[in-house]
């Protein structure tokens, strides 16, 4: 009996002292993402626009789940490079582990080539713990308009990548 009393005040304990170092949503939301989009077009040789994209200035509220902040896309056209930087609104819903991100005003941008144009899909993200990047998230699903399975949006808050 007192075998099983100190075995369950051991686990009371790490698991006390797990939920203590665990990170706030709020904490999680508000921190630096990046990451990258890739989505089929007819309007490139190779028939993908990828462009690399990160998320900043983060605002959670936690009374809402909601979160506004400024996502950079930048993309390179030949040995060009462009740009174009966003306010964004979200939306967690931590039932099913799901985001949404959407356009919400145009802040700056360069003018693309060849015809090719800045567009603002709404994105259904999946977020989970990076395994690879332990203490970090990653979020990934598709932007509105993708369906393939090779197009992607995808975003990190690990460091390292």
């Amino acid at each position: 009996m007192r075998t099983l009393k100190a075995i369950t005040i051991l686990i009371v304990f790490i698991l006390s002292a797990t939920f203590l170092q665990a990170q706030s949503v709020e904490e999680v939301f508000e921190s630096y993402w990046e990451g990258g989009s890739k989505s089929l077009s007819n309007l490139t040789d190779d028939d993908y626009v990828i462009a690399q994209i990160t998320m900043y200035d983060v605002e959670y509220n936690s009374s809402y789940d909601t979160f506004t902040a400024t996502m950079t896309t930048n993309y390179t056209f030949g040995d060009d490079s462009y740009s174009c930087k966003t306010r964004v609104k979200g939306k967690y819903f931590s039932s099913s582990s799901k985001v949404t991100i959407e356009h919400d005003k145009t802040l700056d941008y360069d003018y693309l080539p060849e015809g090719l144009y800045w567009t603002h899909p709404d994105v259904y993200l999946t977020i989970y713990n990076d395994t690879d990047c332990d203490g970090y998230f990653g979020m990934v699903g598709q932007s509105e308009g993708q369906s393939g399975e090779d197009e992607y949006f995808a975003l990190s808050n690990c460091p390292s990548y």
